[in-house]
């Protein structure tokens, strides 16, 4: 599907406020360029600001493990069709969480897949309810309970919304791919 233009360009470097510019710059001292999404954040310093901490509490600093949590945000990225966190995350989990490529295109499914564990149907459910009736059933919230101690579970809870806010400002705002990353059939920006 053919990109559609930006409604809020990327912030040029030097327009950058001071306190967002530290922030780009600690992103780099580890090796990183500030992605477009930054870059598109930043134009609200105050907003960015506040955001950031929390973003970076959750990946990579919650309490779920890696797997859990790159279930957790790759079915939301899929659920909310946003293709920019879709294209970040698939090679986070192939590289951090160890989801094979079958496992990624699984969850673009109904979420029912046998191979998946019930623990892992349960977060796969978990997303999908959010989606749809804006929080997580009975059934589904037992099974959690059974692995996850409350710390966890709020974990859970707050990726599940730090994404489903993540993909609706992305694609509202319309923020291209970084280079180098591709969109899904299914996404478009």
């Amino acid at each position: 599907m053919a990109s559609r233009p930006p409604r809020i360009a990327p912030l040029k470097r030097e327009d950058a406020a001071p306190q967002v510019e530290a922030m780009y710059r600690r992103m780099e001292a580890m090796g990183n360029s500030p992605p477009n999404m930054h870059l598109t954040f930043g134009k609200n310093p105050g907003l960015y600001e506040k955001w950031l901490p929390f973003a970076t509490y959750i990946i990579p600093a919650s309490s779920l493990g890696h797997r859990d949590r790159q279930i957790l945000i790759l079915r939301s990225a899929f659920k909310w069709q946003c293709g920019y966190v879709w294209s970040q995350h698939v090679r986070i989990s192939r590289f951090f969480a160890a989801l094979s490529d079958q496992e990624i295109a699984a969850l673009c499914n109904d979420g029912t897949d046998e191979s998946w564990s019930p623990t892992e149907r349960a977060l796969i459910a978990a997303v999908d309810e959010t989606r749809t009736v804006g929080e997580i059933s009975d059934p589904v919230w037992k099974v959690l309970a059974v692995r996850y101690g409350e710390d966890q579970l709020l974990d859970l809870v707050f990726t599940i919304g730090q994404y489903a806010l993540i993909s609706t400002a992305l694609r509202s705002l319309r923020v291209q791919l970084d280079g180098g990353f591709s969109l899904p059939d299914w996404a478009a920006i």
